[in-house]
């Protein structure tokens, strides 16, 4: 019996890579002359270079937004003010959101937890402020309660570490086999669940 259910965030939940797609493309444009698939191929480089960094708190969250904006354009030969690089780093999260939508599916999964008092939770790596706004725009927040909500970036933990699986457990107090996983990660999400004897859903595309 199904007791308790939680959901990766990107690409499970939310559309993630196709609004990150959607968002690089949008930024490509204004950087006239260039071939849009080199574009997104050194953005992506990029983009993952200060990702680390920041995951190693080396830099901060605001660090990396801009960082990545103005390498990608030094890249190419062009300059950008802070001003301007202030605003493409915004202009990023603008495309993103707009193209960033709820998966239908997990929606009405959702709303039957809600019918029927299963608790709903989540499961995610990232950054807490950034995947708990996705969860916002995509308007799915009021569904979580805080105690359900285990995002790496909070909790010093992350997927595939079955220790964040054990945690989950002895939060809510219910057995590994009464817990339902919806994940789009075969390594990270799926096997690391099915080791803790969670019961699992692979999401694909």
């Amino acid at each position: 019996m199904i007791k308790a259910v939680f959901f990766d965030i990107n690409d499970t939940l939310i559309n993630h890579s196709y609004a990150q797609e959607v968002a690089i493309k949008g930024l490509a444009t204004l950087l006239p002359g260039q071939n849009k698939e080199e574009f997104i191929k050194i953005w992506k480089q990029i983009a993952r270079k200060y990702w680390d960094l920041f995951e190693k708190g080396e830099i901060s969250f605001d660090q990396q937004r801009k960082q990545r904006v103005m390498s990608v354009w030094n890249h190419f030969k062009n300059k950008l003010t802070p001003q301007q690089i202030d605003q493409y780093a915004n202009y990023y999260v603008t495309y993103y959101e707009q193209a960033l939508k709820v998966n239908q599916t997990l929606k009405v999964f959702l709303d039957l937890c809600q019918t029927y008092h299963i608790p709903a939770g989540i499961i995610s790596n990232g950054y807490g402020p950034l995947q708990r706004n996705r969860l916002k725009v995509v308007g799915i927040e009021s569904y979580f309660t805080d105690q359900l909500i285990f995002i790496s970036g909070e909790i010093g933990i992350a997927k595939p570490d079955e220790k964040i699986f054990t945690l989950v457990e002895k939060t809510i107090g219910v057995s590994p086999s009464n817990i339902l996983f919806f994940g789009d990660d075969l390594k990270n999400d799926i096997e690391p669940a099915e080791k803790r004897s969670w019961r699992t859903v692979l999401i694909t595309p």
